[in-house]
């Protein structure tokens, strides 16, 4: 089922404004009237009684009444009460404002086309935002963002462009291309989304959404071989002069995640390769519109796989993640879960463990290990071979998961995390069911029965809001069966979420203290995939904290800080680190060599930390050590 994304809330007061001035017009015009006959010289002289002039003819003062509302009426002799003369101007004001409101109507997409075209029309100087008012219309609204000398292209309306679409536009100018004929499209225009009817995948429909002025393209559309198109000759119509500003960032869903892979290591998109370089204006990005990926990372920043602390070399505590469902969202939390798992107390006999529950899990895993070759040293990827659609399916799944509790001489001491991904759609994941809803809904409630709640936290999918999840909480304290949703439609499809702007500023924070140091590259100038390594480095850090006995949170001025790690403490977290980031390189495709060599993803540090030299070990001590600075410097501070 596809949902429908849920227009802005539309303020009425045109409407509102017209009506006041036609009732401003009426009333003001009447009673100005009927004084200007009863008070003209006319009437005194046919010999009526200056004191008692005779009543107005209602009919006659009616008509010319209603005669200002089309800035039409007959000649009157002065004096002119001042009713009259409001009355008169604000009939004038009416039809204006009307002709205003008939012109933009009808005419703003043309003026808007060719001011697109024109940058010098749009007076980048022009920053009205103190014109930002609640009552404004959302048109207007955009028309002010589009005096912004960049905007977004957003290439389908569907249920994820649309949402794009809308918030996107709170904040920038918002340039739309779609293609099939839907309300979409009228949705989208009278929210002040400009909108260009036709195939994105043709040039001259892309050149007039100037691409070449343009801040970033998302292309949304539900084919994946459509969105490379459009991505491919949207590339072509970037100039390759040098640019005074960023390049232009094309963010490209691809639904499946195996294709979606196999682009982003032949590098198909980087024009020009060989002496002309890749292009230097133009970047494509997998992982922005990477949906399950996203769903799973914001899980896992919520629902921390560390239910409990685990704190020191000593706990014998073991993580356990049971993935149920071998889907896109499955699949990803399979690979953030290895990439993420790494703890205070990680030793070979205590890695994470990840058991994936499928109808063809052995398949599937086999798949996994046959990718990515040192699977086993980083995790223990196990195989449980269980069809959802079998009688005995809750019960086998309730034996597996039992024992977790330390007390129990034949369970292990696990921290438990079981998560509910059965999925149907497998092709296109941001399009899910209410059955699958369903599905994990009711797989939940069956396992809260589970003993040991206090070890064991489980995450339900679920595609809105709007179904089963508003029954649960994400709240803990107000969830003491921590059965918990996530993934949901409302929660993603924003600007914010999908571009990880949340982890954006920490790991922006992290690489420009490294530049700083060692030196490297601006921020701006990385590829996807340093940037994406440097906010897994962000997230990770909420984990390194844990460990300490620490979290994050805006500074507290009532609290003091901690501004300095331990030496053992330093030791612990950089450690981590290391293991940290060698999964994370494993996982991207990465091979040991004995010399660095980035083109070919050969890394000579990817070796246990005893055999890491010791200034790389350095490196490490000083990511540890610069945290407290690092966050202090965006506004948080680290608290016991």
């Amino acid at each position: 089922m596809s949902h429908t994304a849920s227009p802005a809330p539309r303020t009425k007061w045109q409407r509102w404004l017209l009506a006041g001035l036609i009732a401003g017009t009426l009333i003001l015009g009447f009673w100005g009237n009927c004084r200007h006959a009863q008070e003209s010289p006319h009437q005194h002289s046919t010999g009526h009684d200056p004191a008692s002039p005779p009543a107005p003819n209602l009919w006659s003062v009616g008509y010319h009444t209603l005669q200002f509302l089309l800035l039409h009426g007959t000649h009157l002799a002065e004096p002119v009460p001042w009713q009259l003369q409001w009355g008169r101007w604000l009939g004038a004001c009416f039809l204006f404002v009307l002709g205003v409101a008939a012109f933009v109507k009808f005419f703003r997409d043309e003026i808007l086309f060719y001011c697109l075209r024109r940058p010098w029309l749009r007076f980048r100087w022009l920053r009205l935002r103190w014109l930002r008012l609640p009552w404004l219309h959302s048109w207007l609204h955009s028309w002010l963002h589009f005096w912004k000398r960049k905007h977004v292209v957003i290439c389908g309306l569907g249920d994820l462009g649309m949402r794009l679409a809308i918030d996107a536009r709170k904040d920038t100018f918002v340039v739309a291309i779609e293609k099939q004929k839907s309300t979409a499209i009228e949705l989208a225009r009278d929210l002040g989304i400009l909108v260009i009817e036709g195939d994105a995948c043709e040039v001259e429909i892309l050149k007039r959404a100037a691409l070449d002025q343009c801040e970033s393209l998302f292309v949304a559309c539900p084919d994946d071989a459509t969105n490379a198109a459009i991505a491919t000759r949207a590339g072509g119509l970037i100039p390759r002069e040098p640019r005074l500003d960023s390049p232009v960032i094309c963010r490209l869903l691809v639904h499946e995640a195996e294709m979606r892979h196999l682009l982003k290591r032949e590098k198909v998109f980087e024009w020009g390769s060989g002496a002309a370089g890749p292009h230097p204006n133009y970047r494509v990005h997998f992982n922005d519109l990477d949906l399950p990926d996203t769903a799973v990372r914001q899980a896992l920043r919520m629902f921390p796989l560390d239910i409990q602390p685990i704190l020191r070399d000593s706990d014998e505590t073991r993580v356990h993640v049971v993935v149920v469902g071998g889907g896109p969202i499955g699949y990803a939390m399979v690979v953030h879960a290895a990439r993420f798992g790494h703890f205070a107390n990680e030793t070979p006999a205590r890695r994470i463990r990840i058991t994936l529950v499928d109808a063809e899990a052995t398949a599937r895993v086999e798949k996994f290990k046959k990718r990515w070759d040192k699977w086993e040293e980083f995790c223990e990827l196990i195989a449980l071979d269980l069809d959802h659609s079998s009688p005995d399916f809750i019960a086998r799944l309730k034996e597996y998961l039992q024992p977790v509790s330390p007390g129990d001489p034949d369970g292990p001491d696990e921290l438990q995390t079981v998560v509910l991904c059965l999925e149907t759609a497998e092709s296109v994941p941001e399009y899910v069911t209410s059955e699958n809803d369903d599905k994990n809904w009711r797989l939940g409630l069956e396992l809260t029965n589970l003993t040991n709640q206090g070890r064991r936290q489980l995450l339900t999918y679920q595609s809105t809001r709007n179904g089963f999840a508003a029954l649960l909480s994400t709240n803990t304290t107000e969830n003491p069966r921590r059965l918990h949703p996530f993934g949901m439609i409302e929660d993603l499809h924003s600007q914010s979420v999908l571009l990880k702007e949340s982890e954006y500023q920490l790991a922006r924070a992290i690489h420009e203290r490294y530049v700083k140091h060692h030196g490297g590259d601006s921020w701006e100038s990385l590829s996807e995939d340093i940037q994406e390594s440097n906010r897994h480095a962000a997230d990770h850090a909420l984990v390194k904290l844990r460990a300490l006995g620490y979290h994050q949170a805006p500074l507290k001025p009532d609290q003091s800080r901690i501004e300095s790690f331990s030496d053992p403490e330093k030791l612990l977290v950089a450690k981590m680190e290391h293991k940290r980031w060698c999964a994370e390189r494993w996982l991207a495709d990465w091979k040991y060599g004995p010399q660095t060599i980035k083109e070919k993803k050969i890394h000579k540090d990817l070796v246990p930390w005893e055999e890491l030299p010791e200034k790389e070990q350095r490196k490490d001590f000083e990511q540890i050590e610069a945290l407290p600075e690092i966050l202090f410097a965006i506004g948080r501070g680290i608290y016991r």
